[in-house]
């Protein structure tokens, strides 16, 4: 929706929906501890609703998929505005996949929830589920992330209030929301990288060019009353479901077969349109990628004798199923003049940034990365963050038996999945920001000071200020062992606002890089997902709690061997001389200070 951008509607105007919401009022202390949360405690924002649409459907008795992204945004937008207290517009959309289709009969679930409010714009996380009314069987459709702010009179960005997250869950996403918005602020430069690697460059220029290509379409549309809100502007979700159809005709024409709704890779609302406008959208295939296309969609809105202004632009992917529900392969698109190649570049841009952040947050295997590539970095630092974060806030650990008397806690997690360990402990003396520096200069420039295990610490390469690439060369714990060496991607993370449920945080994964080939005389060590976290502990403004995860891949098994049997821990040991460090430092800050 893009109320001034375009704003809800209201749910008055969908048939058979039933939306069901919380209303209970937050009154948990923002700064509880991550053992506070609660499980069964409902967030606020919640909003659910239950659709029965048994005649909107295109082939195959299955539901348009742009009837699905307007009903999405209408729970997004009541979520929204239920945390806001006030009118919502909606800025973005991004990462919606389509897992599952949604055919005449079934009862589809939508449900949304503000994820993260940041200074003045918030995160809501949806998803869609797709109920057989005759058995009863749930299937997840697709979910995705809208990005809403709240516009004042004047048409400045309102302030809104934090969101404090009640279970496990819900934190996981709050601390993850806050790198998915890093990752949508670097995108567009990361695009233009991939676009300069792999595809020829060109001039920049509109979506059409002089002469129309055979995939393109165009459809223009009078925005009448019941397309719009009490302010007069543009439902958004009516302006998806015609940027939907729209992108449905140039799928078709290149195809030639009728395309199914595969994925939106983000929707971005840039302006509003009004009632009178005429709201013109464009369309055209921009690239093929085997089974699936990019077809991008830009929306201008104008009045008679008025020039035209750009409201919208869109990147939706479609393909094509045969009779057994499988895609098949798509003709092969040439682009023939300077916009065509250009939009064919960054098509492809957008493409492999999906696919590296999927393959590197799903996949864990460890990438090899070109140091060249600033790009190639985005998606692992993603899942380098996210993995920790998933880590941290898991619940279910048990305490191992260790000594009591000792400065911190060992802890583990087992599964059939994988298995973790935890150790944490208290620090006093400094708060968690000046904690959080001293932990960087223990890990990243004194490791050798104080681990007795570490011959050498050294950074690689620097990617950003944030992410550098470092080797770690290890003594082994069996004197019939091979000396260990450890590439790792290092990523670093302040809180965007001040909270203790917002931690500091520094994310270790595994990396292979052609600069640090295998050395014969070491065994390459593997770390599939680690890190330490800071947080402040509540109601002391000199004490935090340091926190070491690590998900335990076959490589670092013997280093940690001696926990699995309850003898001494290695890791626990590592982690009191990092304690010690640590301490230390902060006495010297002390006496140097008096």
């Amino acid at each position: 929706m893009a109320s001034e951008l375009s704003h809800n509607k209201g749910i008055s105007d969908v048939t058979h929906s039933v939306p069901t919401t919380s209303t209970r009022i937050l009154s948990r202390n923002p700064h509880s501890s991550l053992s506070s949360l609660d499980d069964h405690q409902k967030n606020d924002t919640l909003v659910s609703m239950q659709e029965l649409i048994p005649t909107q459907v295109g082939s195959n008795l299955e539901v348009e998929a742009g009837i699905i992204l307007k009903l999405l945004d209408i729970a997004s937008c009541l979520s929204a505005e239920k945390h806001a207290r006030k009118p919502c517009v909606t800025v973005t959309l991004d990462d919606l996949i389509f897992e599952n289709t949604v055919k005449a009969g079934d009862i589809v679930h939508f449900t949304a929830k503000v994820s993260r409010a940041f200074t003045t714009s918030m995160e809501v996380s949806t998803s869609v589920e797709v109920e057989d009314a005759c058995t009863g069987m749930k299937q997840r459709v697709c979910r995705a992330y809208f990005t809403y702010v709240v516009q004042s009179d004047q048409g400045g960005k309102l302030p809104l209030p934090p969101v404090y997250p009640n279970t496990p869950i819900e934190l996981k996403e709050f601390l993850l929301a806050s790198e998915r918005r890093r990752s949508r602020l670097t995108r567009k430069v990361s695009i233009q990288e991939k676009k300069l690697v792999h595809q020829p460059h060109s001039s920049p220029g509109l979506i059409q060019s002089d002469t129309s290509p055979p995939t393109y379409a165009e459809t223009v549309k009078v925005v009448v009353p019941s397309y719009t809100n009490h302010h007069g502007t543009t439902f958004g979700g009516q302006l998806m479901e015609w940027m939907a159809s729209t992108a449905m005709i140039a799928a078709l024409r290149f195809a030639h077969k009728p395309p199914v709704l595969l994925a939106v890779d983000s929707i971005h609302f840039r302006a509003p349109s009004r009632v009178g406008d005429r709201v013109r959208l464009r369309a055209s295939v921009n690239n093929v990628f085997n089974k699936s296309m990019e077809v991008g969609i830009r929306l201008t809105a104008y009045k008679i004798n008025e020039e035209e202004r750009h409201i919208s632009s869109a990147y939706f992917y479609l393909g094509v199923r045969d009779e057994d529900f499988n895609l098949i392969n798509l003709p092969k698109l040439t682009p023939a003049t300077e916009i065509e190649k250009r939009r064919a570049a960054e098509a492809y841009g957008r493409y492999h940034l999906r696919l590296d952040r999927r393959t590197f947050v799903n996949d864990k295997k460890i990438p090899l990365l070109d140091p060249s590539s600033k790009d190639q970095f985005l998606p692992l630092v993603y899942g380098n963050i996210s993995s920790l974060m998933k880590l941290y806030t898991l619940t279910g650990w048990q305490k191992s038996d260790s000594n009591e008397n000792r400065s911190c806690t060992l802890y583990q997690y087992e599964d059939s999945q994988f298995f973790a360990l935890k150790c944490e402990g208290e620090i006093a003396g400094v708060d968690s920001e000046t904690g959080f520096k001293l932990l960087q200069q223990s890990l990243l420039e004194d490791r050798k000071t104080w681990d007795k295990l570490c011959i050498s610490a050294d950074t690689v390469k620097s990617i950003t200020n944030d992410d550098v690439i470092v080797r770690l060369i290890m003594k082994p714990l069996d004197h019939s062992e091979k000396i260990r060496d450890f590439v790792l991607l290092a990523s670093k993370r302040s809180p965007i606002i001040s909270t203790s449920l917002d931690p500091y945080a520094i994310a270790f994964s595994s990396v292979e890089l052609d600069l640090i080939p295998l050395d014969p005389s070491y065994e390459r060590g593997q770390v599939i997902s680690s890190g330490y976290v800071c947080s402040q502990i509540e109601g002391h403004s000199e004490k935090f709690n340091l926190c070491y995860l690590h998900q335990i891949s076959s490589t670092v098994l013997p280093f940690v061997a001696t926990d699995l049997m309850g003898l001494s821990s290695v890791v626990e040991i590592v982690f009191i001389g990092l304690q010690k460090y640590i301490l230390g430092l902060i006495a010297k800050s002390h006496s140097e200070d008096t």
